[in-house]
């Protein structure tokens, strides 16, 4: 029987000294990292073990916590359909960065 998480909560999450799983998003982590004036960075991740990639969706506080489950809960999708999550985002923001007059 699988091993599931206990689902992340915004108290749990302002007090995590080491990185865990959010138990909503299978895949879903938030890694804690110590920086170097000595304060700590939350960063949500979605690890994808069928192509062994993981992605990063943002820092908490900058992304919130239902922001993190419902972007890593899309981006799962995503990877089930095929889509590279990669290569859709660098389009997006290529795209973004172009003025009108120059795509035509």
């Amino acid at each position: 029987m699988p091993r599931v998480a206990e689902r992340m909560t915004e108290k749990r999450l302002r007090s995590l000294t080491k990185g865990c799983s959010c138990g909503v998003v299978p895949g879903l982590e938030v890694r804690v990292r110590t920086l170097g004036d000595g304060s700590t960075a939350k960063y949500f991740l979605l690890r994808d073990r069928a192509t062994g990639k993981a992605y990063q969706i943002g820092q908490y506080p900058k992304v919130s916590l239902s922001e993190a489950f419902k972007t890593a809960a899309e981006w799962r999708e995503k990877i089930k359909a095929g889509i590279r999550l990669l290569r859709e985002r660098r389009c997006a923001c290529l795209f973004s960065l172009r003025s009108p007059r120059r795509l035509f």
